[in-house]
């Protein structure tokens, strides 16, 4: 399960969000929308993972990328994690970043590789799961002209696999 947690950061106080394939954040002006959708692009691009996530000053450089480093409180804990399994952590001005058990046991398999090689071929792996997991990724803010535009394909959406998150922002998602 991809998740999203994110607390105290900009206009967002307290939400906890469970990606799917294509997620969509509707609700009022300054609830946090577009903010959670630039995490949710930092978070699911390569670049981000082959980067030296363990420093605070480069999560700091992609939050400033998105124009979201100034929203950063003495409270804020943003964390999140991938289906297969990486994991980041961001809490009150601390980073970690850490994998489950999916990438261990992956990295395990490769156990019978000789020490002298062994941290270039782990390093080798993790970029490779990195790029099988994470793919390229695009911000787009909606904008106005993109609501007429989804209204008329809302009707093309099926209404059962519609899930709606309420709180400060209501979210809607599909998985395709």
């Amino acid at each position: 399960m991809e998740k999203l947690i994110v607390k105290n950061f900009g206009a967002i106080r307290n939400v906890e969000v469970q990606l799917k394939d294509l997620t969509v954040f509707i609700g009022e002006t300054g609830t946090g929308k577009s903010t959670l959708a630039k995490l949710v692009s930092i978070f699911r691009s390569t670049d981000f993972w082959e980067g030296d996530i363990r420093h605070i000053e480069f999560f700091k450089i992609k939050l400033a990328y998105y124009q979201i480093a100034n929203f950063l409180e003495p409270g804020t804990i943003i964390e999140y994690q991938s289906e297969m399994g990486f994991y980041f952590i961001y809490n009150q001005g601390e980073v970690r970043q850490d994998f489950y058990d999916k990438i261990l046991k992956i990295i395990q398999k490769f156990s019978h590789i000789k020490e002298d090689n062994f941290e270039d071929n782990i390093i080798e792996v993790k970029i490779e799961l990195v790029r099988s997991t994470f793919k390229e990724v695009i911000y787009l803010p909606a904008e106005r002209g993109v609501v007429s535009f989804l209204s008329e394909k809302y009707a093309a959406l099926e209404r059962d696999k519609l899930i709606v998150k309420r709180g400060r922002c209501r979210l809607f998602c599909q998985s395709y």
